[in-house]
Order: structure tokens, then sequence, then C-alpha cells
């Protein structure tokens, strides 16, 4: 600030005050040098507080009875891009059942950035590889994540969605959210056998209601051919199979029914000499269901024998 007297001497020399009549604020944020009219920044300037102040400067002679003079002084505050965005998840079904649509709604949010004019605009979008997708929505800086594809619980049953907006400062500044998503489970799996038909050999003339097999959809099964001789001098054929972490064996001759070489086990076994089916033998085959809630037979095994 200059302000100027034609006095000479005392009557002419000036000093500088703000008014009296300004907010609090005002001489927080600025100050002003009493001799030589300099407005400096003492406080925080923030555009998103305020962006223009008016101090009131007075200009006063030492004459007596001393003059004054004043001057209205208006302050634009000019914007930097000094606020990042921020994301603001308004909605969230952080369950989605596996047999959602395309197009689902799962989560509502709001991008906001203080900043103004092309600080304050800001560009958002999933940055991982997930089965979902960010829609804008009629409103400004309101977005929908959706389904994009079909989702399958048995390929993948959680996502983490993770959602970036960068506005267009300079430098341009970023915000990130994450969130989880659990995929819920539907009834879309009939139960299966490992394998399609499984064929053994069955001795003849065995005492009846005795079982003559086990299975269950998660077994795994192998067979072979045991070399050692029984007490006869016939050879033991072998099924081997797996379910779990458990082992289990049916074997040939001298063998008791219900036998298994996993201690504990409820496994069935059954005998089977080794032999080829022969001219006048017969060729029987078992059907093994597997059953839903409710009894609806979803898939049938069949044993040759």
């Amino acid at each position: 600030m200059n302000a100027t007297d034609l006095d000479e001497y005392t009557n002419g020399e000036v000093e500088y005050s703000l008014g009296k009549t300004l907010m609090r604020k005002v001489y927080d944020i600025f100050e002003l040098d009493k001799l030589t009219g300099e407005i400096r920044v003492k406080g925080v300037v923030d555009y998103e507080q305020n962006d223009v102040y008016e101090l009131d400067v007075e200009a006063s002679d030492k004459g007596s009875p001393p003059l004054t003079g004043e001057c209205r002084v208006i302050i634009n505050i000019k914007d930097v891009n000094d606020n990042p965005p921020e994301i603001e998840v308004t909605s969230l079904s952080n369950i989605v059942s596996e047999d959602s649509k395309p197009g689902t709604v799962i989560s509502l949010l709001s991008v906001t950035d203080k900043d103004s004019g092309m600080n304050g605009k800001t560009i958002s979008h999933i940055t991982n590889d997930v089965p979902f997708e960010l829609k804008p929505s009629y409103k400004e800086n309101t977005y929908s994540v959706v389904t994009k594809e079909a989702l399958d619980r048995e390929l993948m049953s959680d996502y983490e969605i993770i959602i970036q907006t960068t506005d267009y400062g300079e430098p341009p500044l970023t915000a990130v959210k994450t969130f989880a998503i659990q995929i819920s489970d539907v009834n879309d799996n009939s139960p299966r056998f490992g394998q399609n038909p499984l064929e053994f050999y069955l001795v003849e003339n065995n005492i009846a209601g005795k079982s003559i097999f086990s299975c269950s959809k998660t077994t795994d099964y192998t067979s072979k051919y045991l070399q050692d001789t029984n007490y006869d001098g016939t050879l033991c054929h072998s099924i081997q199979y797996r379910s779990g972490d458990k082992r289990y064996m049916l074997v040939g001759p001298r063998m008791s029914i219900g036998s298994t070489i996993v201690p504990g086990s409820h496994a069935n076994t059954l005998v089977l000499p080794d032999r080829r089916v022969t001219s006048g033998e017969s060729i029987f085959s078992i059907s093994l269901k597997a059953f839903l809630h409710k009894g609806i037979t979803k898939q049938i095994e069949t044993i040759i024998i």
C-alpha cells in the first residue's frame, strides 16, 4: 500500500493500519506493516474455506489532529490442486449370490473433490481383474458397481474390488477404495462319480445280503492285479481307491468282507478271484445312484461284474 500526504514534516508522515471492523479471521491470516504499508500472509490461506477477502486499510498522518484516509483491498485466492478425491461407499451388498445376472448392482458410491475447476474433476475405474465394472449414474460423480459376467463360487468364492479415482489437477491426485465381496453358493452342481462304468469280478454263490461294494462321489479308483498267490494257488485281484486322505482296498479270497487296509474304516471289501468270464458264466450290472435333496436322482454309475 502507498498513501501520500502533501503536508510537510510530521503532518506528512503516514502510518498504516487495518480497519477495526474486519472479521477476526482476517487478522489471523494477514498482517500490515504500519510503516511501509506492505500486506503479508501470516496464517493459512485455504481456497476451499474462503476464496476472497476484503481488507479495509487506514492511512493516518501524525498531524494534530491526525487526518486519515481509507482504502478497501480485495484479495482473490487462486485455487491449487491440494485436495485428493474422496470415495464414499453409500451402499454395499458384500454377499452376492453366484446366480446373479450380469448388471446386478452390488454397491453405490460417490466421489467428491474439494478443489474447483479442473482440479475438482475426477475419473474413476476398477483397477484389478474382477467380474465387476463401474457404471456412472445420471448424477455427476455417482457410480454403481455391477456384475459384468456370470459368477461361479466353485471357481472363486470371494473377490477384492479396488476402485481408483484420479483428478485432473496438476499434478493429479489419486484416491483408492477397497472392499471385499463374498460369493454365496447355490445348488448348481450335481454329484458325480470319479469313474463310470466300474468293472470287476464277482464269484458266484455269494451269501445273500452281503455288501459287495461301496463308493462315494469323491472316491478316486485305481485297479491292479496282485501277483502274490492265495492259499489255494489262485491270483488275487484288488481294487484300490482313495477317499479324502484314506486309502481302501477291495481284495480277493482269504480276506473277509468288511476288512480294509485302513484301521477303523467302515469301507466294504469284496472277495474277488482272479479269473476271466468263461462260457456259461453270467455278467451282471449294478447301478449306483446319487441322490440330492428330496430324493432327486442326478447321476447313475454302472458296475459290471
